[in-house]
């Protein structure tokens, strides 16, 4: 992430290449990524035996770690957001049909009704089934104004309020690993240097060796040290941002179950009127 290296330094004038690192770094030909893989792999053998102190970073491990469930969440999130969205729109479609396939049982004449007698039974029949009708129609302009004004609007303030934000913030989600693995070959290098220097000063027959162990130690102590420090401060407010965005995230899906109750509402008190009375 270029936050842990700060602005960018301008492009190279020959190539147009932005150079990108951390001031102390070194160099690194070809030899010296040999012998750093080298130094690496050996200190982490030394730790795996137990020649080799581990050093103990549970902090960073811990803030690391819910760094990455952030992230995981947030693909989560985007994942659940699509399939809300289909499933709102499959039950509407369902509702929709449903409603249509009820309202055609009320369809058409029945039998008899033609030559129904006004004085007998038959005339409170044949006004019954002109009742049931006039609520199918109820029902089918319910749905329509169900299917062309609210589910839209549900839809898109579902979009618009949780799953275009999140999609935005999985595809913009900074890129951290590379800068822990490199943080964990900084912490690697010390730990070396640090058992070389301890090595050198106790069994070395050649004192002029120790200055050397203990520039390298230093060195590597100081490039750690930056290098931990950006990162930890760019983790840290990654991390607490989480508290903000989950409220944001909160409130978007609060109001969009809101808003779809509400236009339901009103679009079901439409049908408060001409209700048909229950068997017993």
């Amino acid at each position: 992430s270029t936050k842990v290296f700060g602005p960018a330094p301008p492009p190279d004038p020959n190539t147009g290449l932005v150079p990108v690192g951390d001031p102390l770094g070194v160099k690194a030909s070809a030899f010296y990524k040999f012998k750093a893989s080298k130094r690496r792999n050996k200190q982490s053998a030394y730790v795996a035996s137990g020649k080799a102190r581990k050093r103990p970073d549970e902090t960073f491990d811990g803030l690391w770690a819910r760094v990455q469930r952030q992230e995981a969440l947030l693909n989560k999130i985007k994942q659940d957001g699509k399939r809300y969205a289909k499933a709102m729109a499959e039950a509407a479609e369902a509702a929709r049909s449903m409603a249509g396939h009820i309202a055609e049982l009320a369809d058409g004449e029945s039998a008899g009704a033609e030559g129904a007698n006004p004085g007998s039974g038959d005339a409170q029949a044949v006004a019954h089934r002109e009742q049931v009708a006039a609520r199918a129609n109820q029902l089918v302009n319910m749905m329509e104004t169900l299917e062309v004004d609210v589910h839209p609007a549900c839809a898109e303030q579902l979009r618009s309020a949780v799953t275009q934000p999140v999609a935005q913030l999985c595809e913009e989600f900074p890129a951290y690993k590379p800068c822990v693995d490199k943080r964990r070959n900084y912490m690697l290098d010390v730990d070396a240097y640090a058992r070389k220097l301890e090595y050198v000063r106790g069994h070395t027959k050649d004192p002029g060796q120790i200055p050397h162990r203990v520039e390298q130690h230093q060195r590597a102590t100081k490039r750690f040290t930056y290098f931990n420090d950006k990162l930890v401060e760019d983790l840290t407010l990654l991390d607490n941002n989480r508290f903000e965005l989950a409220g944001f995230l909160i409130e978007g899906f609060v109001e969009t179950a809101e808003l779809e109750n509400a236009r339901r509402r009103d679009v079901y008190l439409t049908m408060t009127e001409g209700k048909l009375p229950q068997r017993g």
